[in-house]
């Protein structure tokens, strides 16, 4: 297993003497964690694994080692389980390599691409630093080493200006989301409700006028909501859906429906363009993609 040391050191007015507000703290140490653990995300990913977003984090605790008498520097390192595999892939060292090495190529911005190890869920995580950079910290400086690498990196208001412009818009795609249906908001300008998946765990959802009559007769029961989801680029899980259709699972006397039959039998019906057809199987074998336009097409044939 590899030692990993992190030293970080806030520099600014809001630091002066020493010391700092304990809020800027907190939000230092928070959003340096949610880097560390998102980078390790992108690596297990671009290594095949499988671990979702929040299965990543046992490896990547941050504890605070020391700090420096006279100015904000501070030094971490990382909780280590008692047994560890990591022997061989050590990811919270990796992760915190890649995140720090990369914040300098960011800032030189001479290559179109992304710094290894960085995709849209890191840059997403990173814009949490800038918010420091308005309450009196002019930059921050981070420098890991290891026994065998060392490497360091800013994080300035350039820096901060470099993530925003690398940003791009969430991905959308046709999914489905089972749930319970309640919490429905006929508002003015937005029709809203809730699915939720367990009794704490729900999907915010969104829909239009014409489906009204089909979410309100939907209410409190079980579903299989169809619509354009969007994903969270930080988990990878689905952020929202906007429904188009809805299929009551639990209706008296029917049988639940498969959910893929339901999606096949939703584009059959409705569906006599081959380019949507072509989308959605192209969708089907995991090649996303925004497609929210083509659900223009299917509503112009309906």
């Amino acid at each position: 297993m590899t030692d990993v040391i992190i030293n970080a050191s806030l520099n600014g007015p809001a630091v002066e003497q020493g010391g700092v507000e304990w809020r800027r703290l907190v939000q230092f140490g928070d959003a340096l964690q949610k880097a560390i653990d998102r980078m390790a995300y992108s690596l297990e990913k671009e290594q095949g694994a499988r671990r979702k977003f929040n299965e990543v984090l046992a490896d990547t605790k941050l504890r605070l080692l020391d700090t420096k008498h006279g100015s904000f520097e501070m030094t971490l390192g990382f909780i280590r389980p008692s047994v560890l595999f990591e022997d061989y892939y050590d990811l919270a060292s990796r992760s915190a390599l890649k995140l720090v090495a990369g914040l300098d190529l960011l800032r030189a911005g001479q290559n179109e691409t992304l710094p290894e190890g960085y995709d849209q869920g890191v840059l997403v995580v990173l814009q949490e630093f800038g918010k420091l950079l308005s309450h009196g910290v002019d930059s921050i400086d981070l420098a890991v080493r290891t026994k065998s690498h060392e490497v360091s990196g800013v994080y300035d208001s350039h820096t901060y200006s470099t993530v925003k412009q690398n940003i791009i818009e969430p991905e959308e795609k046709i999914a489905a989301v089972t749930g319970h249906l309640l919490m429905v908001n006929f508002g003015r300008e937005r029709y809203r409700c809730h699915l939720y998946q367990t009794d704490d765990q729900y999907v915010s959802c969104t829909f239009d006028e014409d489906t009204i009559d089909e979410v309100n007769s939907a209410v409190r029961r079980l579903v299989n909501a169809i619509g354009i989801a969007t994903i969270d680029p930080v988990t990878d899980e689905i952020s929202s859906l906007h429904i188009k259709r809805i299929i009551v699972l639990d209706e008296p006397g029917h049988p639940p429906l498969d959910l893929s039959a339901a999606l096949d039998e939703y584009i059959e019906q409705n569906d006599t363009l081959a380019s949507f057809r072509r989308s959605w199987e192209e969708v089907r074998a995991g090649k996303l993609r925004p497609i929210a336009d083509l659900w223009d097409d299917i509503d112009a044939t309906a």
